[in-house]
């Protein structure tokens, strides 16, 4: 565990740097519809993601040497339950979430819009945030935590290169929508590994 928290430190630290950096460079208000716009994602991904991850950790890790083919069931049982969870609670979220933001913000229309947008495109890869929580717990279960290292400075290099090219055009919906399709590519990637 204290490893999982090292190797993830420095990228959610880089991440968060690269997003305000992108986002201070907007319009006024665009850091934070990026910051509630995160924090929003966080609050599903933490709920089912990193519960169920971190419920699955010690089971996974009991599985992987002696019965691989449990090991595998458990996997693809936990990727399918979390891909409905995801789904299912996304579909709802944007649907729900101007009336909620409302209710919860006293924001101008212009800017709960805006906190709209945003949140809608990192919810796009609520599904994808989640499985790399399971995807990153597999891979420590098997003891090889280098994996997800080198995933994730891929990543980090591909919202790099996007942001820099295209979060003038886009705005912070389109930085958003960035770090949601580096993430997907980061899990991806850990998928085709693992299998």
């Amino acid at each position: 565990k204290s490893r999982e928290k090292k190797l993830s430190f420095p990228r959610q630290i880089i991440m968060f740097l690269l997003r305000d950096n992108f986002a201070s460079r907007l319009e006024t208000g665009s850091v934070t519809a990026l910051t509630y716009g995160y924090f929003i994602l966080q609050v599903p991904e933490t709920l089912i993601g990193t519960a169920i991850a971190t419920a699955l950790l010690p089971t996974l890790s009991s599985l992987v040497t002696k019965h691989k083919n449990e090991f595998q069931q458990l996997f693809t049982n936990s990727i399918r339950a979390i891909t409905a969870l995801s789904l299912f609670t996304t579909a709802v979220a944007a649907i729900t979430l101007p009336g909620l933001l409302n209710l919860a913000f006293d924001f101008s229309p212009s800017q709960t819009h805006l906190l709209v947008w945003t949140s809608r495109a990192f919810l796009a890869g609520l599904l994808v945030h989640i499985l790399l929580e399971v995807l990153v717990r597999a891979y420590y279960a098997r003891q090889q935590p280098l994996a997800p290292l080198y995933a994730t400075a891929i990543r980090t290099v591909i919202f790099t290169l996007l942001g820099i090219t295209l979060y003038r055009p886009t705005g912070v919906v389109g930085i958003a929508a960035i770090d949601s399709f580096s993430v997907a590519v980061e899990a991806i990637i850990l998928l085709v590994l693992l299998r």
